[in-house]
């Protein structure tokens, strides 16, 4: 089944398999490219209030795939492809020009983040995650 004939109220017979959504990923060679040139005020605000909607999503990554750089910014023609929470990597840093250590910085940014979350969580009530 394509993508585009995808209905949501289809279900696959037993070992039937769908293609629900083909596009690249590490395994099968993509390459990946930092555009962070493309957030402005009017994208962080469109996606901010979307992630709103989830109830305690406080940081991730949304893959998503989208018609033109405008249409990140209306929602027209934007497909969520996945919703990664915080323990996703941040796709930018896999950019080819992206320097390890710039990567590296970015990592501990995200881990001070997520830091900072969880005690923020935490005074709220919720119970720190038990290993």
């Amino acid at each position: 089944m394509s993508a585009d004939l995808f209905n949501p109220d289809d279900i696959p017979a037993a070992q039937e398999k769908w293609v629900l959504m083909p596009f690249g990923n590490h395994i099968r060679g993509a390459k990946f490219i930092d555009r962070k040139d493309l957030i402005t005020e009017r994208v962080a605000a469109f996606f901010n209030t979307l992630c709103a909607a989830i109830p305690d999503f406080y940081f991730g990554r949304m893959d998503v795939k989208c018609m033109s750089p405008d249409s990140l910014h209306t929602g027209e023609g934007l497909i969520i492809i996945e919703l990664n929470g915080s323990g996703a990597i941040p796709g930018h840093i896999l950019d080819p020009d992206f320097s390890y250590l710039k990567a590296q910085s970015v990592l501990c940014s995200h881990m001070q983040w997520m830091y900072q979350i969880a005690v923020d969580n935490h005074r709220k009530g919720v119970a720190y995650l038990s290993w």
